[in-house]
């Protein structure tokens, strides 16, 4: 399930990026009549981007040899006597914490990955809520003309 994930949601995803990307190209005219539509297709932009840094966020996971990865990237300093305690995995933010018996932590997830997420998909909610806001006062105003 989680090889499906990593492999097919990306592609889908770009698929769904350039589609977007395309459309915006095509009728940029008309959008910029239509702010739902255009914050609606800013907020797939902004989502895909972050589902695409989180799927490379949730590559650096391992799920089968996390120990050993641990070991793999000990740090330089560290000495050969310090032991690894536990390999803390999380999917959400993407995490792999390496604890060691002296008490230092190591991430095997690089460190933009949280942060890019969260500083994508903020936007990209709040561009869906104006999205719908701007499709529900063009439904009242349109429906109280009838």
């Amino acid at each position: 399930m989680l090889f499906a994930l990593l492999v097919y949601s990306p592609l889908v995803t770009v698929a769904a990026l350039l589609f977007v990307l395309i459309r915006l190209a095509v009728s940029r005219a008309e959008l910029l009549r239509r702010p739902a539509a255009l914050c609606s297709y800013v907020a797939v932009l902004l989502g895909g981007a972050a589902h695409l840094v989180f799927t490379r966020g949730l590559t650096h996971i391992p799920i089968m040899y996390g120990i050993s990865k641990c070991r793999e990237s000990r740090p330089e300093w560290m000495s050969e006597q310090v032991r690894i305690l536990r390999y803390d995995p999380r999917t959400f933010p993407p995490e792999a914490n390496c604890v060691w018996d002296n008490g230092t932590t190591s991430d095997l997830v690089p460190a933009y990955v949280t942060p890019t997420v969260y500083a994508l998909l903020l936007p990209a909610v709040g561009c869906a809520l104006v999205a719908l806001y701007f499709r529900l006062r063009r439904s009242t105003v349109h429906g109280s003309r009838r």
